[in-house]
């Protein structure tokens, strides 16, 4: 990350998608999809900033020009292409979470209301929608005589709750590449579905005028 100040207030900027979550993904793609109607590039340009930074429009407004073309250079990472990391495990709130590996092992009614939410969500939503069904709290197992942590029960009664935490604590590189994974393994099951989508933290902070 990469710290601005602005107004007298501090505002952190990511550097690479490796630092945004989903809920700023989405909030990026949902800017990105509505750029052709905008009359002014540089308003759109401006607000996608503002989404970066969770920086109030206002205040990137009284920037000067120099100030903010030093800004919107270290925003160029986002015409990059997301990178997955492939993470197979994240620790979120004192809990371990693992992705489910075989949807073959899925039930048939976790199966019926993973094929309900593709079927009823954008491109936008989808990967956050699936994700909670996809990715559960991991629960302790014997495997050959060993004990392994291995994904749990899809927890239908707290969806919302796990979505919402998923939105705020799972970077887009780390589980863009499950969309693809298991939207492959559902058109294996028959299931006919169409979808697209799109570290140590350095820090360093720099005065704008």
């Amino acid at each position: 990350m990469i710290t601005f100040e602005i107004g007298g207030k501090d505002y952190n900027l990511p550097e690479h998608w490796g630092e945004v979550n989903l809920d700023m993904f989405r909030k990026i793609q949902r800017h990105s999809s509505i750029l052709n109607k905008y009359k002014s590039t540089t308003q759109f340009a401006l607000e996608m900033t503002a989404i970066l930074l969770k920086a109030p429009i206002e205040d990137l407004k009284r920037l000067d020009r120099e100030s903010y073309i030093t800004l919107s250079e270290k925003c160029e990472w986002v015409n990059d292409e997301i990178k997955p990391s492939k993470r197979d495990k994240w620790e979120i709130g004192g809990d371990t979470y693992l992705p489910v590996d075989n949807l073959n092992k899925m039930s048939m009614g976790d199966s019926i209301s993973l094929e309900l939410v593709i079927a009823e969500s954008d491109e936008i939503e989808l990967l956050p929608n699936m994700l909670p069904m996809l990715i559960r709290k991991g629960k302790k197992k014997l495997k050959n005589g060993k004990e392994v942590l291995v994904a749990g029960e899809f927890d239908s009664e707290n969806y919302e709750e796990t979505k919402q935490l998923f939105l705020e604590n799972l970077m887009i590189s780390d589980v863009i590449h499950l969309q693809s994974f298991f939207l492959a393994g559902e058109e294996a099951s028959s299931t006919t579905t169409k979808a697209s989508s799109e570290s140590q933290k350095k820090r360093k902070k720099t005065k704008m005028k």
